[in-house]
């Protein structure tokens, strides 16, 4: 006879006769540890892929819940749906979109979870199942994400050569941002390189009555992120086409209520004039004048307050820690760069020293399988108005950050702080003083409110 602890004697003791056959009794032996665990007593459904994309539907815009309701998949289902997977990365890429509420560092909190990776290598395993449907919404999730996949974006751009006749004019402008947002131009030894020439050449095939207005505005900000004011001619250039097309369905009236339109317009009509291309003034002709005024009145208050930096990222984190302990605190997070008579800034860069004329971007997107780093379009394009603006710009990439040690963090950037020495007329006050303005400078200064522009037409932008 086995003798048994006090323990299991005790809950004997409870258990009544008529239940020794149970599965009370039977359970009551068993340790604490098997007692905790649910029994799954329910069946999976029959159709358990309907029911995963009613979920995938009902958590549409979270991406804590997109992530667990795949985790739960993966764990009832060994190969599940490639639609469904694609349409995860897609809600997720949504949710990171340019109108989100999330901040910088959520993303890329978001794009380092175990539990993403596994998500995108399970796209990446069976990308043989890819559709041609499937690619205007990958790469938009992929630029929402900012997370370059050199495994996937091969097969991506595949498809879009194979069926280039078939792309409308609105995907085409959305896969034309998202590859010069991706820096997919800028890989010069990849066989893709030239994607971009391609899709703007099959835009100019295309009947502009299937566009709206940001279509055309987009596609002008290409132009403009990859310095083509020119393209494809100097004497014939489409810039100054595409924005009359995209003007032609606004009006004064709905032009507040355009959305981003109005900050790419704006922005365009600026770094043609700090870039001044050959076609300088029909570029500018070709956005109505009043157009012109309502965008550069409103710019501060209503358009450029929507595209500002929300919060400080990693990296940018970490290299200020970094820079702290080297004693250097004359950096400023996010801050506007400009000329210096610019009535107001467009432009935001991760890190500026202004006694410096220095400017720190940061680079997130990954590397070539090589090794080799590639900057994203926006990162440029920034550094190439920083330039002409007479800032100094170094481009720091998280691959090679992340691989050094503290030490080598302190040698990198003493290095580029020795290259680029204060200068002597140049100082610089942490902590201004409250600045004044006089009654007839055509700037609104109230209280709590921030400067407003209120003259035109501007004293240096030409209109």
């Amino acid at each position: 006879m086995f003798r048994l602890c006090a323990y299991h004697r005790a809950l004997q003791s409870q258990v009544s006769t008529g239940q020794i056959a149970t599965r009370e009794y039977l359970e009551s032996f068993e340790p604490r540890s098997l007692r905790r665990l649910k029994v799954f007593d329910s069946t999976p459904p029959d159709d358990i892929r309907r029911v995963y994309f009613e979920r995938l539907t009902s958590n549409y815009s979270n991406p804590r819940s997109i992530l667990k309701l795949y985790r739960n998949y993966i764990s009832v289902d060994d190969y599940p749906c490639y639609s469904w997977l694609i349409r995860c990365l897609c809600q997720l890429g949504n949710s990171f979109s340019f109108n989100s509420f999330w901040s910088p560092y959520d993303r890329q909190s978001l794009v380092s979870l175990p539990l993403f990776k596994y998500l995108i290598y399970d796209i990446i395993e069976r990308r043989h199942y890819l559709h041609p449907r499937h690619v205007p919404r990958v790469l938009f999730a992929l630029t929402a994400l900012e997370y370059r996949c050199w495994q996937l974006i091969p097969d991506l751009l595949d498809l879009v050569e194979l069926h280039l006749e078939h792309w409308r004019l609105p995907a085409l402008s959305c896969l034309i941002y998202c590859c010069v947002h991706l820096g997919i131009h800028n890989a010069k030894s990849d066989k893709h390189s030239s994607i971009v020439d391609i899709l703007f050449n099959e835009v100019l095939r295309r009947d502009p009555a299937d566009s709206s207005s940001f279509d055309w505005a987009l596609l002008s900000y290409c132009l403009v992120l990859t310095n083509r004011y020119e393209w494809p001619t100097a004497s014939d250039s489409a810039l100054p086409t595409f924005l009359q097309r995209a003007c032609s369905g606004l009006s004064l009236e709905t032009l507040p209520l355009s959305g981003w339109t109005q900050y790419i317009l704006y922005l365009t009509l600026y770094c043609t004039d700090v870039e001044s291309p050959r076609n300088e003034t029909e570029i500018k002709h070709s956005v109505p004048y009043e157009f012109q005024e309502s965008l550069h009145i409103r710019w501060l208050n209503e358009i450029l307050v929507h595209a500002q930096p929300q919060g400080s990222e990693q990296l940018q984190r970490d290299v200020e820690s970094v820079l702290e302990g080297l004693g250097i605190k004359e950096g400023l997070l996010n801050c506007s760069v400009g000329r210096d008579d610019d009535e107001q800034h467009c432009l935001f860069a991760g890190h500026v020293f202004p006694n410096r004329r220095l400017c720190f971007e940061y680079n997130y997107m990954k590397a070539r399988p090589d090794g080799e780093p590639v900057e994203s379009g926006g990162i440029s394009f920034r550094r190439r108005i920083f330039r002409k603006c007479g800032y100094n710009v170094a481009v720091i990439h998280r691959d090679q950050w992340d691989a050094l040690s503290l030490n080598d963090k302190e040698e990198q950037l003493l290095r580029i702080m020795s290259a680029f020495p204060q200068i002597p007329n140049l100082d610089y006050d942490s902590t201004p003083g409250p600045r004044e303005f006089t009654e007839h400078a055509g700037i609104k200064h109230l209280k709590h409110l921030r400067p407003q522009i209120t003259s035109w037409p501007p004293e240096k932008i030409t209109v």
